[in-house]
């Protein structure tokens, strides 16, 4: 897979998000949001894909959709965290407001509740440590 792929601007030295949803409506917002905070994304609804995707682009992060994790469980996590090129990789959950599976839980590095805000989306990957270096030095206010 090609640079031609991810939405955004296509430098070299932009970090990105790979966002892994069946859902048109959760990849349109994150794509924005990723842009906005000066990403690149790349978007699937494939675990295979996104495994081959992450294993050979490194991403920033993993953002991940609830309610495509929640049929398929830990054991979908579990492949991010036993792959050697992906076991470094946060993996962010957007998640509806009723808990989730506790096995989830403990793979995940970060959770937001949808819906989720630009703002908290953009804190939560300060936190975990991979925004680009203009948005943890310049926050959007």
């Amino acid at each position: 897979m090609g640079l031609s792929n991810f939405y955004g601007a296509t430098t070299g030295s932009q970090p990105y998000l790979l966002l892994l949803s069946d859902s048109p409506e959760f990849l349109y917002l994150f794509e924005r949001y990723a842009k906005r905070a000066g990403y690149l994304s790349w978007s699937t609804a494939s675990l295979e894909e996104a495994l081959q995707q992450a294993a050979s682009h490194m991403p920033a992060a993993l953002v991940l959709d609830g309610l495509l994790v929640q049929p398929q469980g830990a054991g979908m996590l579990q492949q991010f965290h036993d792959e050697a090129a992906t076991s470094a990789v946060p993996l962010l959950l957007c998640a509806a407001r009723e808990g989730i599976e506790p096995d989830l839980e403990l793979l995940i590095d970060a959770r937001l509740m949808k819906p989720v805000m630009y703002r908290e989306f953009l804190a939560t990957l300060n936190h975990l440590g991979v925004a680009p270096s203009h948005v943890r030095d310049h926050p959007r206010q």
